[in-house]
């Protein structure tokens, strides 16, 4: 009966997906609410029938074809003598033993060029202004919150019921992902869409939030967002991005129950971000181009110009970008031409994953990826001719998210420095990249209070 009903499912999405492009429902001129206590319940309205798709009111989406400019960076073999501050934090390779798996974590002091380092279950979570970071550690899921320079600050126990650290909602409130347990056709599986808790980090205080908004998939077993859920609110909660059932991605005003705008996506496993003070997000779209939506639901749509050095071959934003800390630019990885086929195998060797990858359609499996910045207002993107590939140069899939410093000066990102995997810390104004570690995965910065 399940597998009747999932493929009757399938087939449903198949049929609606494609109806739309980018369009604005409504236009609601609001300020920014003020950051609230912690909320007694958030939940949404009852789910609409699969046949009541709302009919969306089509806006104008001003469409910018960015400009780009070439600013390429001078690669240095070390930091130069500057004045930096606060903690890198990068993950290495997944490690298996016999029972679970865990993470190599280092620490490198900018300052003083020391590093230390721990073992987790997971990648450590930083906050959003980089002074506390979050992880749980082997055989143990409590939630350690520390202070940058290393202090305890909190311990957050499990929950009665099964739940995994999705990532900060602001500075001082973490969003946990409950995981009920889901059997199709007798594989265990989470079931969708996955209610959530917003814990305040110092108090311990939390709240179970349901994410049962109109037209929501609920397959998302299939395609979920990094963090395990299909949900992203901004930081006070009065707005939702969240996966439709007919294949688009929703703005939702929680406050109004209302449909603000929806964007065709394509590819709904690509994570959208919210810029830091909530105002807008970023989300790539079907085509490979990129939309800002305000709270508001205002659309603006960026799109490449073809790549002149590939006779015009078509260029496409990839997956990973991350907001400048003052949300005026978007450090975001491009690509040109079509992503070939390709396949791959997990392998373990000496307790570390490695992926073995194969081509299979004879061509280049894994096509460059050319960091550049977006300035939101003009739309012109800046290219560092910094370069990276997703794929067989690291040893297990990995995110190229950039990672900001928490004053928006410098950016860590991994990269290809003469074919080889190395880790690079960004100066733009400086026009220099330094070589910080060979082949690790930046995960955020820590600061301290007071710096």
């Amino acid at each position: 009966m399940r597998i009747r009903f999932l493929i009757q499912y399938l087939f449903m999405i198949i049929l609606l997906s494609g109806c739309m492009r980018a369009t604005s429902v409504s236009e609601i001129d609001s300020p920014v609410p003020s950051l609230s206590p912690l909320p007694t319940a958030t939940a949404g309205p009852t789910e609409l029938p699969s046949t009541a798709l709302p009919s969306p009111i089509p806006s104008i989406t001003p469409r910018v074809v960015s400009m780009i400019q070439q600013n390429c960076l001078q690669i240095l073999p070390t930091l130069p003598n500057k004045n930096y501050s606060g903690k890198l934090v990068f993950k290495e390779d997944k490690v298996l033993t016999d029972k679970d798996y865990y993470y190599n974590i280092s620490f490198l002091d900018l300052s003083t060029g020391r590093v230390s380092s721990l073992t987790s279950h997971n990648p450590p979570k930083i906050s959003p202004d980089g002074k506390k970071y979050a992880v749980s550690f082997v055989d143990d899921p409590t939630v350690n919150i520390y202070s940058a320079d290393g202090q305890l600050l909190n311990q957050i126990p499990p929950d009665t019921e099964e739940w995994t650290l999705d990532q900060w909602l602001n500075d001082t409130r973490l969003v946990f992902v409950y995981l009920p347990n889901l059997v199709i056709a007798g594989v265990t599986s989470y079931e969708y869409p996955t209610p959530l808790a917003i814990v305040d980090v110092l108090t311990g205080q939390h709240v179970r939030v349901e994410s049962d908004y109109p037209l929501i998939e609920d397959m998302g077993f299939l395609r979920q967002w990094e963090g395990g859920d299909t949900t992203k609110y901004n930081s006070n909660l009065s707005r939702v991005v969240y996966r439709g059932a007919n294949g688009s991605i929703r703005l939702w005003d929680v406050e109004h129950e209302t449909l603000l705008a929806e964007i065709e996506a394509g590819d709904m496993s690509i994570t959208p971000r919210w810029a830091p003070d909530g105002s807008q997000v970023a989300i790539r779209g079907i085509d490979g181009e990129l939309y800002l939506v305000s709270r508001d639901g205002v659309i603006r749509e960026y799109r490449l110009p073809p790549d002149p050095s590939q006779s015009g071959v078509e260029q496409w934003f990839s997956a990973d970008f991350a907001w400048s800390p003052d949300g005026k630019q978007l450090a975001v990885w491009t690509r040109a031409g079509e992503e070939p086929s390709f396949s791959w195998t997990i392998t373990v060797t000496d307790g570390k994953q490695q992926a073995v990858w194969s081509q299979t359609d004879g061509e280049e499996p894994f096509p460059l990826r050319s960091l550049m910045l977006l300035d939101v207002n003009s739309g012109t993107l800046t290219d560092l001719c910094i370069s990276t590939r997703w794929g067989p140069d690291w040893n297990y899939i990995t995110s190229f998210l950039p990672v900001w410093s928490p004053d928006g000066k410098y950016l860590s990102v991994p990269a290809l420095v003469d074919g080889a995997p190395d880790t690079l810390l960004i100066d733009p104004e400086a026009g220099t990249a330094a070589i910080i570690a060979n082949g690790l995965t930046p995960l955020g910065w820590l600061i301290s209070e007071g710096k």
